[in-house]
């Protein structure tokens, strides 16, 4: 039989736990939060030594307003992704693809190169095992039939 104090002193101890619980995954979140940034700072800075580079740079470009970019059949993804890349109007279609995917801590997860049609990952790593869920930086660099690179990058979020 618990005691008023011995109840108490549990109910502390449980809210004491719940709270360390709490910070703890605060933390990570602000971590995670802040190497997230950190990539996107790098990924910009990417972006802009190749402008220095004569290749044409493009910041994330994702959104459906925009024309041209990194497509995806489908995002957030369970099974495979449906990678594609759209240049703009006056550059026609791409002849040369590379694609490197990284997670969100910068390690590269894929690497793939193709042509004009959509690449297709099966969302496994470098060592053929499943990736975990969560977001993933989809780089593409992509040539053109004039021979200019254009280089885009957006978001990928797996989730099964």
């Amino acid at each position: 039989m618990h005691t008023p104090s011995a109840a108490n002193a549990t109910l502390t101890t449980e809210r004491d736990n719940a709270r360390k619980e709490r910070d703890d995954y605060k933390n990570a979140r602000d971590q995670a939060i802040a190497k997230v940034e950190e990539l996107e700072a790098q990924v910009a800075k990417l972006l802009k030594d190749l402008e220095g580079c004569g290749k044409i740079a493009i910041s994330e470009t994702s959104s459906r307003s925009v024309n041209h970019g990194v497509r995806f059949a489908v995002n957030p993804v369970s099974d495979r992704a449906e990678i594609s890349v759209v240049l703009p109007a006056s550059a026609g279609s791409a002849t040369e693809v590379n694609v490197i995917i990284y997670d969100m801590t910068g390690n590269v997860v894929f690497v793939g190169a193709g042509s004009a049609r959509p690449l297709i990952w099966d969302l496994r790593n470098q060592n053929g095992r499943l990736v975990a869920n969560g977001t993933y930086l989809v780089a593409v660099e992509a040539r053109d039939r004039n021979g200019k690179t254009h280089t885009y990058s957006a978001r990928l979020g797996v989730n099964r």
